[in-house]
């Protein structure tokens, strides 16, 4: 209806919500774990002789996190139509990072396979983008 179309301003916006409220919790976790989860795994296995490698596995898995999920937020609030590639990106970043999360605060070293599956997600999902961008910009000009 004329209602429903005024009150939003796009219908791509539309489509998008709430996903921005999500992108923006998950930048916030993100910037948590970097803020703070690699001094609570340093302090928290400090008497284990892997301590270095877990709080090397979980900074990498925070970095990953945070510029997934920061990239994730702009496109989404971009209004750009991509809501498959931004899921495929942030369900890579949920594998990649969650395996890191799990070795470096359980010792679960089976988890690290996930890191190869999530990395693949990560890069198809930009993939992905990139090729919808170009399409786009074929069919505007």
């Amino acid at each position: 209806t004329a209602t429903r179309r005024a009150s939003c301003p796009s219908r791509r916006w539309a489509d998008l919500y709430p996903m921005p409220a999500f992108l923006a919790l998950n930048v916030a976790l993100a910037l948590a774990a970097l803020a703070l989860g690699g001094h609570w795994v340093e302090w928290h296995f400090r008497e284990l002789d892997d301590v270095a490698s877990r709080t090397s596995a979980f900074e990498l898995g925070a970095q990953v996190h945070a510029a997934s999920a920061v990239a994730a937020l702009a496109a989404a609030l971009g209004r750009w139509r991509l809501n498959a590639p931004i899921v495929t990106g942030l369900f890579g970043t949920f594998v990649f990072s969650g395996a890191l999360y799990a070795f470096a605060t359980l010792g679960w070293k089976a988890t690290m396979p996930g890191t190869v599956i999530g990395s693949v997600l990560l890069i198809a999902s930009w993939l992905w983008i990139a090729a919808k961008l170009w399409r786009d910009r074929q069919k505007a000009g």
